[in-house]
């Protein structure tokens, strides 16, 4: 049974179900409680280990908003700021049954765990360049062999590989069915829609500099909607972001969205836009595919892996290929139903809940 010292935590949150019991448990170490896309498929992957057993406790250096939904969700939630250098770690947090450190950002964590007793997983949500440039995660060949490397998408797995000779698991995140399979809205103007953060690693520039290059009819046929949230390290990006999309007749920019008003987005929009220049996967592209929405997607985008270019989506690798994709959607809109319902069944195959559960439980009976 796991035991833990809430006197040596900064801040505890008790859950706000209570009541609970599970047969094993899980100690999970996450670098922030923000709210955020990472947050989300984390939170999604836990409700499957919880149908498998296992009773969540999370631990961040840093209290966020995230919190809350992890406390009404039955979770002990443990702000630690020092966790990650302290050599006492494992006597607060012991007896667990497993350890999920989530992305590469929790590496002081991974060190309080090596050739010990208790199987680790580490799900990497990062690309080769990130983890090159940041250097977040040692050797996993060092790690002992209670670790096990799991993987987002084929591109971080190629990317752990290409960059240690390592091998790892893929688990993609579950996207939850929102079962929203109305055709194409196929109004008189097609409708783009790219939700992401105003990054330069999402590509916004990319987008509009494309589309300044639409010729007139073309303009007047199309529209395209930007919403997504203001990094603070980029807010110059934003603002020259904001300044192109002024220029443009048919471009909008909208305030950062909820769940549910991302879903409406969805709905309205006839194709998603991901023009990455990284992104280990980009899971609004899988749920636009969940929504029967088409996709035209970067080639630098993981989920790029998964599609095959005007069968089940569209894939550009420069500037040109993007050109004549939107000329392609703008153009031919009503005949492309059937390359969205194929990506909906790229959905249904890889990324709904039961599917991913199914990874999940025999990555379980493997390590654990």
């Amino acid at each position: 049974m796991y035991t833990v010292l809430k006197e040596n935590s900064d801040m505890y949150f008790a859950p706000d179900k209570t009541g609970l019991t599970h047969e094993r448990s899980l100690l999970v170490f996450v670098p922030d409680l923000d709210l955020n896309g990472a947050q989300t498929a984390l939170f999604n992957l836990l409700r499957l280990f919880t149908e498998s057993g296992y009773g969540p406790v999370i631990v961040s250096p840093a209290d966020g908003a995230f919190r809350k939904k992890y406390t009404g969700e039955g979770y002990h939630v443990f702000i630690r700021n020092n966790a990650a250098t302290s050599r006492t770690l494992r006597d607060h947090f012991s007896g667990y049954d497993l350890v999920l450190l989530n992305s590469s950002s929790v590496q002081p964590y991974a060190f309080c765990f090596i050739n010990k007793e208790v199987p680790v997983f580490w799900w990497i949500h990062e690309t080769r360049e990130q983890l090159e440039r940041t250097q977040q995660i040692p050797n996993p060949l060092l790690l002992g062999d209670n670790f096990h490397i799991l993987c987002v998408s084929p591109k971080v797995s190629e990317g752990i590989h290409e960059s240690f000779g390592a091998e790892s698991d893929l688990l993609s995140p579950p996207i939850p069915d929102k079962k929203a399979l109305s055709p194409l809205p196929l109004t008189d103007r097609v409708r783009f829609f790219m939700p992401a953060a105003y990054t330069p690693i999402k590509g916004q520039d990319i987008l509009l500099d494309a589309v300044s290059s639409l010729p007139p009819e073309y303009i007047e046929r199309s529209e395209f909607i930007l919403c997504g949230y203001r990094l603070p390290a980029c807010s110059k990006y934003y603002e020259d972001i904001k300044k192109l999309a002024a220029a443009l007749p048919n471009v909008h920019m909208l305030d950062e969205l909820d769940a549910e008003e991302m879903l409406k987005e969805y709905e309205k929009a006839d194709c998603i836009v991901a023009p990455s220049r990284v992104d280990s996967l980009n899971s609004t592209v899988a749920e636009a595919m969940m929504c029967r929405r088409l996709v035209l997607v970067s080639s630098d985008a993981g989920i790029s892996a998964y599609l095959k270019d005007c069968v089940n989506g569209f894939i550009f690798t420069n500037k040109d290929e993007l050109f004549k994709r939107l000329l392609l959607i703008i153009s031919d809109v009503g005949s492309l139903q059937p390359i969205a319902d194929r990506g909906r069944v790229c959905y249904e195959e890889l990324f709904t809940p039961p599917v991913v559960a199914e990874t999940l439980r025999l990555l379980l009976k493997k390590y654990c």
